[in-house]
């Protein structure tokens, strides 16, 4: 139920959960259901129920940005790109992200989940993902019909998330299709079952129904908004988490509630059992480090007392990039695009049609064989001079224990990626996703009035850049430090903030994000030559045909590449000595009762939008999902 600050302020519930957003409305609904508990949430925006700017189909474009709706975390200037800065949005309100995101519905490869459970975190692989991932699913059974079979998918068909397929499959959208498959891409007819690689349909979390958007509130609380042992305090910003005054006999503190801001006054909330963070990748470290759990060396900066060392918080950052291709489209394309909604800011009412297509591919399907060869060399050359530094950092011993944990971490998830990104036919993951958007969103030419746009979005699922996010102040209120550390030229730069001594050995091998990105491009470029795509196509708008040396792609895309806001890995689930910040029970190390869930938790990124995943978003639910499982005893045990 919806409270007031009297029903809450100084009172005692057995869970406190921080953040309304994706997991933590899971979350909340999953422990709600046992009568005998009593839950409250605590979020930091508005309710925003039965909202029209978040129902209506394909309206995120006037969501992001807008202060009502959305967080603007801004980060700092960026050396590897063009020194540029900019802003991550993150939703605001009940519903978090999953209220004003683009709806895309994905699942990722079954290998990514099992990756995690092989950086040590038993249980945590694709088979337990997919038995709680379904439970969040219902797709539309007569949804697709005609163009789309789903009868052989591993997918939830009755879960409170809805999925479906738009009423019709356009002409355009199926141009778009047979061209990726005359480009020799398979198309996947069970993109679900745990290998994305090819191209297919992807739906969107909509009810078809309402024709609606389907997401944490519609499914997790307003089904449950009657339970009078739920309680929902919105508007009320967390700003630290309380602990008692002393140490278990084994090190750990054990939280005894939050302190919150409700209309400019603080108050305080009673946890009997646990405190559970789902303030997301940004939210969740700040909050931490403000609670004296962290790094000492940022802590002794901004002078919070320590409580548990661990300087894995706010590092591990990751996150999917893009670069735009965009088409202007002739006249008589059969295509029906979005672009009128950016001009006149009102959406149809339905959108039924909606260019779904998209394609995971690995580095060998992208590449020839010699181009990915010398790619995944160069790959294995850098990941073996990091493991041979990090032998030696161990050998000789020293002070910097913090960087060693990190860097220990980074050899381990390196590894994997030099897996991921094989160069045999067959082997690999899809380290590159296509997809395409019936809209225009990309840089820098402007788009013409009154003509509408494809554009293909070239997204690096994969990437060896790390970022970090830090407190800079104890006042809650002042924004952290948030540095993506975007295209790092080479993986010794991308570890420089740690104060590590790296060789020059780094300087050559010059491959990283940026160069991944330019063989996607190389190889999109070539797939628009190819029917029946082209005649649909009036010229390339951006970055423009003159665009063609390597390094004018490459300064195209340092200055025009984006987010997709799939932020993981600042609290990553790792163990302690290699930069962890939680157990595989999501239990912060060095706490009794303090739980991180969110994506925050992913220690390495994963091949497809991250709804899915907690629901980051799909990944989200099926985090929420998770961790209220360990917490009600039905994990499975290690």
């Amino acid at each position: 139920m919806s409270a007031q600050v009297e029903h809450v302020a100084g009172k005692v519930f057995d869970y406190v959960i921080v953040g309304g957003g994706t997991a933590g409305l899971t979350l909340a609904a999953r422990l709600s259901a046992d009568p005998s508990v009593s839950v409250l949430v605590l979020e930091a925006g508005e309710a925003h129920l039965n909202n029209k700017d978040i129902l209506t189909e394909q309206r995120y474009y006037l969501l992001l940005a807008n202060k009502s709706y959305s967080y603007s975390h801004k980060w700092i200037a960026q050396q590897h790109a063009a020194d540029r800065t900019g802003v991550w949005e993150r939703g605001k309100g009940l519903g978090g992200s999953s209220a004003i995101n683009f709806m895309g519905w994905f699942r990722p490869p079954g290998q990514d989940i099992n990756d995690w459970e092989k950086l040590g975190n038993p249980n945590w692989n694709f088979s337990n993902y997919l038995d709680r991932v379904v439970r969040v699913e219902g797709l539309d059974v007569e949804s697709g019909e005609g163009f789309v079979d789903t009868k052989e998918w591993k997918v939830g068909r009755s879960g409170p998330i809805k999925v479906s397929y738009p009423e019709v499959l356009g002409e355009g959208e199926r141009r778009v299709l047979e061209t990726f498959v005359n480009g020799g891409f398979k198309k996947n007819a069970t993109p679900f079952n745990g290998d994305p690689s090819g191209c297919y349909l992807r739906p969107s979390n909509r009810d078809p129904k309402t024709n609606t958007r389907s997401y944490a509130t519609t499914a997790y609380y307003e089904p449950n908004a009657h339970r009078t042992n739920l309680t929902v305090l919105v508007t009320a910003t967390a700003r630290r988490v309380l602990f008692s005054a002393s140490a278990n006999q084994n090190g750990e503190v054990e939280a005894t509630g939050v302190d919150f801001e409700y209309g400019g006054k603080v108050y305080d909330v009673s946890a009997k059992k646990e405190v559970l963070l789902c303030a997301g990748t940004l939210s969740t470290p700040h909050l931490l480090e403000l609670s004296g759990i962290g790094s000492r060396k940022v802590l002794s900066k901004i002078d919070v007392p320590l409580k548990v060392d661990l300087p894995g918080v706010g590092e591990n950052m990751q996150e999917h990039i893009f670069a735009g291709l965009s088409y202007e489209l002739k006249d008589d394309a059969p295509l029906d695009t979005l672009d009128p909604t950016k001009r006149t800011g009102e959406p149809p009412a339905v959108f039924k049609g909606g260019c779904g297509v998209v394609a995971h591919l690995t580095l060998s399907q992208l590449s020839s064989q010699p181009r990915a060869a010398e790619l995944h060399s160069r790959i294995s050359r850098i990941l073996d001079e990091l493991r041979t530094e990090v032998d030696e950092m161990e050998r000789q011993g020293g002070e910097d224990v913090e960087g060693l944990q990190v860097k220990k971490g980074l050899v381990k998830q390196y590894a994997i990626l030099k897996e991921k990104y094989a160069c045999v036919e067959g082997e690999g993951s899809p380290g590159f996703q296509w997809i395409c958007l019936p809209a225009f969103l990309s840089g820098p030419n402007k788009p013409t009035p009154g003509k509408k746009y494809i554009t293909m979005m070239l997204v690096l699922n994969y990437g060896f850049s790390r970022g970090s996010i830090h407190a800079t102040s104890s006042d809650p209120s002042e924004a952290p430090e948030i540095d993506p550390r975007y295209l790092s030229q080479d993986i010794g730069d991308s570890l420089t903030h740690l104060s590590l001594q790296l060789p020059p050995l780094f300087s050559d091998t010059n491959i990283a994000d940026l160069d991944l990105m330019y063989e996607h491009f190389l190889s999109m470029r070539r797939l628009a030559e190819l029917s029946p795509f082209k005649e649909m196509v009036a010229r390339e708008h951006n970055p423009g045909p003159e665009v063609l040396s390597e390094e004018d792609v490459k300064t195209w895309i340092r200055k025009t590449f984006a987010t997709i806001y799939h932020t993981v890995g600042t609290c990553s689930m790792l163990p302690r000595d290699s930069g962890g910040v939680v157990s595989p029970e999501m239990k912060v190390y060095g706490t009794t009762n303090v739980r991180v869930v969110d994506v925050s938790v992913v220690p390495l990124h994963v091949g497809a939008n991250t709804q899915c995943t907690t629901k980051t978003d799909h990944d989200v639910f099926g985090i929420g999902n998770q961790a209220a499982d360990i917490i009600q005893g039905k994990w499975p045990s290690a």
